[in-house]
C-alpha cells in the first residue's frame, strides 16, 4: 500500500516568449496551478493544470475540499480516490468547471504516482506502444497574432 501522506499545492507564474493576445485577452505569462501528492513510500506525484485566471479557485478547491477527502488513504486505488472525490461535499459546488479541473489535478498526480511505482513512462503504463506519434501545436489557437496593448 502506498499511503498519501500530504498533498501541496503552489502556482508556477511562467513567462512567455512573446505576449499573446486576441481581443479579449493581452497575456505575458502562462499560470501553472500545481499539486504534489506525497506517498509514505517516499514518491512524489504531480499533478497540474493551465489557467490564465482564477487559479487560486483550483487550488482552494483542492486545499480546502478535496485534499482532506483522501490525506491517509491508498494512493494505488485511483479510480476508488476518484470516486471519493466526484461525490465529496464539492459535488453539489459543481459538476464541471473549477472543482472537477481541481480532482483532474488530483487525479493526474494519482497517475503520476502508478507510473513511477511501476518505473514505467505513464504512456507505456497505460498500455502504449507507438513508436513515433503525430502530434500539433495550435500556437494557442488565435492568440498567435501580434499583440497589441
Amino acid at each position: 500500500m502506498s499511503k498519501i501522506e500530504s498533498i501541496d499545492t503552489y502556482v508556477l507564474r511562467i513567462p512567455l516568449a512573446k505576449p499573446v493576445a486576441d481581443s479579449i485577452y493581452y497575456r505575458e505569462f502562462w499560470n501553472v496551478p500545481v499539486v504534489e501528492i506525497r506517498t509514505d513510500d517516499g514518491l512524489l506525484g504531480t499533478g497540474y493544470s493551465g489557467v490564465w485566471t482564477g487559479e487560486d479557485l483550483l487550488l482552494q478547491a483542492i486545499d480546502s475540499h478535496l485534499a482532506p477527502q483522501i490525506i491517509g488513504k491508498n494512493a494505488e486505488l485511483i479510480g476508488e480516490l476518484w470516486r471519493t472525490l466526484y461525490w465529496s461535499p464539492a459535488h453539489w459546488v459543481g459538476r464541471a468547471g473549477v472543482v472537477h479541473m481541481a480532482q483532474g489535478m488530483i487525479d493526474i498526480a494519482l497517475w503520476d504516482l502508478a507510473a513511477q511505482r511501476a518505473r514505467l513512462p505513464l504512456w507505456r503504463l497505460l498500455g502504449g506502444s507507438h513508436t513515433s506519434l503525430e502530434t500539433y501545436n495550435t500556437i494557442c489557437g488565435w492568440l498567435n497574432f501580434n499583440a497589441v496593448e
